[in-house]
């Protein structure tokens, strides 16, 4: 809206900090049922491998799995810190979805304002919680956290470029190891911090960068050596536990065929990919992102939501490059496309304030009532699902809290392979 009038102020103006602690009051109370979540399959796996590792058996010798080597060391910590607990799971949720939040909120505010990052930071919660336990303590979830670390060292001013580049280097090499797809991610997060979008709303659009080119240079080589450092510190380590042999069959040879077994089995596949993408992305948030691209087009922001219509595509890329499309693989694109929703919504806010403004000086009585009125019906039209959701897992909360081990055999919302009553009475 280049040629209308100034906007009015929708949104009240309040320090940042304060959209930040209204965001995570209100994440904390959506994400504290999580503390009854029962263990899944892939969690389990990851404890008793991380107990293995802590007896000094060898990953992959004498503790089998297929995925990559990162998310056992990360459940080594858990379960020495915790032991066999099985709430421990949940209080990493709730303990990972705050600090995640921290990074939305603080990566999109700079970009998008505080009221769209604070909005971030709720709709990821939303999403991360509908799915239950199944996303709980995920390689993604660890993935995408350090992901926001290393993109904040990068962008740092503060700390020298020497330490801030290796330590960002040593998280990506961490992000690698705990999830190979994880590489456009760690692309987009390698330049993001030093891209130069101010000219991208003029005519020839251009990106730049906001250093020189011998900076990036040498910042990019400090990344690189700390990346290295951490990929061949866990060579190392293997090679020197005699664990090499099986590392390199596992990750070589079986991961692979694992994969494309799945693409030989799984007949009319792109029909099934889309299908998954509308399951655990949404056509609402699909459709979302396009309106997004066209508001920022239109009123000129396109340099402010670049960086995260970039991060969202790295992120939306890794979930496609696993090619199952599970639903806790979304975890890598959920923070980014809940950051383009805060946009759309701050951006239709201001549009109905003008648009009230415009038929209260028309006095056009109608237009404004059917005005109130659509905007009442885009406001409630989530909230049903969403009060259904939260109530029941607060209600799920309160048996845990009067019966935990009935509480786990019984949980509602279990996938039908687990049989958590079955395998818990075989525990029992």
């Amino acid at each position: 809206m280049a040629n209308s009038p100034a906007e009015p102020e929708v949104l009240p103006r309040v320090a940042p900090y304060k959209w930040l602690t209204g965001a995570l009051v209100l994440v904390f109370l959506r994400v504290l049922p999580a503390l009854r979540f029962p263990i899944g399959r892939d969690e389990a796996t990851y404890c008793v491998i991380g107990q293995g590792l802590l007896r000094g058996q060898v990953l992959y010798r004498d503790l089998w799995d297929n995925k990559p080597p990162g998310i056992f060391y990360i459940y080594a910590v858990i379960v020495k810190i915790f032991g066999a607990r099985m709430w421990s799971i949940g209080l990493i949720d709730v303990l990972w979805l705050l600090a995640i939040s921290i990074c939305i909120f603080y990566f999109a505010e700079p970009f998008l304002g505080a009221p769209a990052a604070a909005l971030a930071v709720v709709i990821n919660a939303l999403w991360h919680c509908s799915w239950g336990y199944i996303h709980a303590a995920q390689p993604e979830t660890f993935a995408t956290l350090f992901v926001f670390l290393a993109y904040f060292l990068l962008a740092s001013k503060r700390l020298p470029a020497l330490w801030s580049g290796i330590a960002a280097g040593l998280l990506c090499g961490a992000v690698f190891w705990v999830k190979y797809n994880t590489a456009p991610l760690i692309l987009a997060v390698a330049f993001l911090p030093y891209l130069d979008f101010s000219d991208f709303d003029k005519e020839p659009r251009r990106v730049g960068l906001n250093i020189s080119w011998k900076a990036w240079f040498t910042r990019t080589l400090y990344l690189a050596a700390g990346f290295l450092i951490a990929i061949f510190g866990i060579l190392i380590d293997f090679w020197h536990s005699g664990g090499m042999p099986a590392l390199r069959e596992v990750q070589f040879e079986v991961l692979p065929r694992y994969a494309s077994t799945f693409l030989d089995r799984m007949p009319h596949y792109w029909s099934f990919a889309i299908s998954l993408i509308n399951l655990h992305l949404g056509i609402w948030t699909e459709a979302a992102f396009g309106t997004a691209l066209v508001l920022a087009w239109w009123r000129r922001e396109l340099r402010i939501i670049a960086p995260v219509v970039m991060m969202a595509v790295a992120g939306f890329i890794s979930t496609a490059s696993q090619v199952r499309f599970s639903s806790y693989a979304f975890e890598t694109a959920y923070p980014f496309f809940a950051m383009i929703w805060g946009y759309d919504i701050v951006t239709a806010a201001k549009g109905f304030e003008y648009l009230r403004g415009y038929f209260k000086h028309r006095s056009w009585r109608l237009a404004t009532a059917l005005l109130w009125i659509a905007a009442a019906q885009a406001v409630y039209f989530p909230l049903p699902d969403i009060a259904y959701t939260v109530g029941e897992d607060y209600r799920g909360f309160a048996d845990w809290m009067r019966s935990p081990w009935q509480s786990y055999a019984n949980y509602a919302f279990q996938i039908p392979l687990e049989k958590l009553h079955d395998q818990l009475a075989i525990i029992d």
